[in-house]
């Protein structure tokens, strides 16, 4: 008997060390994705630490996840991995709690195939890997479930502290996970009368999650108001949520095998009502063992989500969470599956169904395994593939991409870590006669934007439904007209506050822009004539800041006119450009929109909101004609 426990044991820690070796070395080679990208780009990079939630992004702003992605980019530096390392790090938290409750839970083999079932679903795996807070929310959260465990096994409120407290951690990471922190408090509450312990420990309980909720609740009503919770479904909870997890569980990229994903959710509710009426049985018994405590309150707290989410679709009309959004439901649902299969009293059909339980669990593992790309995010797995592939291609202007939208935060990211000055990028909806690639996803409506030009595919990653064209069109010798230059000397007289001691090359002043002077000079001209007839302008600059860590400050372009105001505006993070104490260079190959007319203003500058000091010199613009 000893023997065999060791043996399953030693099995449970090569398992977690290859799983965990998986997740590890997929953070290192895996190209960054959107979310990731936006999230680095937009809140990592600016000074403060909490940014207000003023538009529907917000919610992409993970607190605790972004935090310790600031700490790892100030300590090692900008790498996939350097930002992914807390969410690499839960998992190494994860794998311990889950091994943990496991042998708390069960004899030696079905403990076994538990670990197994609750550790290898690829959906899952995929978040510790990924700069997102919810590997951080996962692993916080099985931390809390131990700690749950060992509550309900000792009756020490220390413990019943930690779990509350932990999961507000796991909270911080990843705002869905408030409906488990409601009925994990409810639970709290509700143990000690139900193990007739009731004392100061619920005046306790109240305080911890009252003043955790006192702070969380109004910044979640403030990303509600501003529209930030629009992921997730329409339908009804089973349609949504539970297809959604799995098809992701299956790996499939949509809802390509219907019928089999509806096989899977039917077979997970049947086990839902099942644990419902063992949890109810040993109710009625008044069974009060460890494990049962802890299996009833998974039950609670699967079919408080689900009914939770559920009456608040009916009656507020929110968002029924889907895949990610409810990714915690499946260590949750695993948990499930091991308490029921447990539940037989025959040996030999337990093994058996424990044995294909775990096996299936495994089989989809292996089907998933990959080192190119997420589930969620699949296109963007070739956007390392592609960048590289262009970077290195020489050109007098800005080498141009008209890319689709979901690769914009992808591309800035690897121009600033590559360092490329020589790369620039447009949106499919703009696609011009300026831009020498397009990459753009195979089954994107925006396809017909190519209608335009001539072009050829040089690669299609039919993996990632993405497509690599070349335009054929393209003109790598436009005409140059009408340049300009500013020369920021002339304006020493007029604002001093605005120009700097500090010289380039040139020889002459640079201009500055903080938080006193958001805007810095810059180039205003008035389109003519001969500027309309153009199609494309390059602007190019000299910038520089002493500690750009602190900094957070965009090259802007717009158009304005009488009639309209500011119809146009386009504001681009510097740090693309560079972010180097000495000089770096911003050069721009920007196509101009198809509305512009005669006598609009275009307007060209460094804005800034924050204390430290930008420092610009030497702007260039021209107009050229392809």
């Amino acid at each position: 008997m000893l023997l065999q426990l060791f043996t399953a044991r030693r099995m449970m820690q090569f398992i977690g060390f290859f799983l965990f070796a998986y997740t590890c070395l997929r953070a290192i080679v895996i190209s960054i994705t959107y979310d990731e990208a936006y999230t680095f780009l937009e809140f990592v990079l600016k000074p403060n630490w909490i940014s207000p939630p003023a538009n529907y992004m917000g919610a992409n702003n993970h607190l605790l996840n972004t935090w310790l992605m600031k700490i790892c980019y100030n300590t090692f530096g900008m790498s996939e991995f350097s930002l992914r390392f807390p969410n690499v790090l839960a998992h190494i938290l994860y794998l311990y709690c889950s091994w943990k409750i496991c042998n708390a839970l069960f004899k030696s083999k079905p403990a076994l195939f538990a670990f197994i079932i609750i550790n290898t679903n690829p959906f899952l795996l995929d978040f510790f890997s990924l700069a997102r807070g919810y590997g951080i929310s996962i692993g916080l959260m099985m931390l809390s479930l131990y700690f749950l465990l060992k509550y309900i096994s000792g009756n020490k409120i220390f413990y019943s502290l930690c779990s509350l407290i932990v999961l507000s951690f796991s909270v911080l990471a990843n705002l869905s996970f408030i409906y488990f922190y409601f009925l994990l408090l409810f639970l709290l509450l509700l143990i000690p009368f139900y193990k007739k312990a009731v004392s100061w420990e619920i005046i306790l309980t109240v305080l911890t999650g009252g003043t955790f909720l006192y702070f969380i609740l109004p910044y979640i009503f403030t990303l509600d108001k501003a529209g930030a919770f629009f992921y997730g479904g329409n339908r009804d909870i089973f349609s949504e949520t539970l297809t959604s997890l799995a098809n992701a569980s299956f790996y499939f990229d949509g809802d390509f095998y219907p019928q089999l994903s509806n096989v899977f959710v039917t077979i997970i509710v049947l086990i839902l009502f099942v644990s419902i009426f063992i949890a109810l049985k040993y109710l009625i018994n008044k069974n009060k063992s460890d494990s049962t405590l802890f299996f009833q309150s998974i039950c609670f707290i699967i079919i408080g989500i689900l009914a939770g989410c559920t009456l608040q679709h009916i009656m507020l009309n929110t968002k029924l969470p889907y895949d990610r959004t409810s990714l915690y439901l499946i260590p949750l649902i695993c948990l499930i599956v091991t308490f029921v299969l447990n539940h037989f009293q025959n040996e030999k059909i337990k093994q058996w169904l424990f044995v294909s339980a775990s096996f299936l669990s495994a089989l989809l593992f292996f089907h998933a395994l990959n080192f190119s790309h997420v589930i969620a995010w699949k296109t963007n797995g070739i956007t390392k593939t592609i960048f590289n592939k262009l970077k290195n291609e020489q050109s007098v202007y800005p080498l141009s991409i008209g890319i689709d939208f979901m690769f914009e935060p992808c591309f800035a990211y690897y121009k600033m870590l590559y360092n490329c000055h020589n790369v620039n990028y447009t949106f499919c909806i703009n696609l011009n006669k300026t831009n020498k690639y397009f990459v753009i996803t195979s089954l994107s409506k925006q396809n017909r934007y190519l209608n335009n030009f001539k072009t050829s595919v040089l690669i299609n990653f039919e993996d990632h439904g993405v497509i690599l064209y070349k335009n054929e069109s393209y003109n790598s010798s436009p005409v140059e007209t009408v340049p300009f230059k500013e020369d920021f000397e002339n304006y020493k007289k007029e604002t001093a506050r605005n120009i700097s001691d500090l010289k380039f090359i040139s020889g002459k002043q640079s201009t500055i822009c903080d938080s006193l002077d958001n805007y810095s000079r810059g180039i205003e001209i008035i389109i003519n004539d001969t500027l309309i007839n153009s199609n494309a302008f390059y602007f190019s600059s000299y910038f520089s800041s002493q500690n750009f860590k602190n900094n957070y400050c965009a090259l802007v372009f717009s158009l304005e006119n009488k009639t309209d105001g500011v119809y146009y505006w386009f504001p681009i993070n510097v740090h693309v450009f560079g972010t180097t104490a000495n000089w770096n260079k911003a050069d721009y190959l920007m196509h101009l929109p198809d509305n512009v007319k005669k006598g609009d203003v275009l307007k060209i500058y460094f804005w800034n909101n924050y204390p430290e000091k930008i420092y610009v010199d030497d702007m260039s613009l021209r107009f050229l004609k392809y």
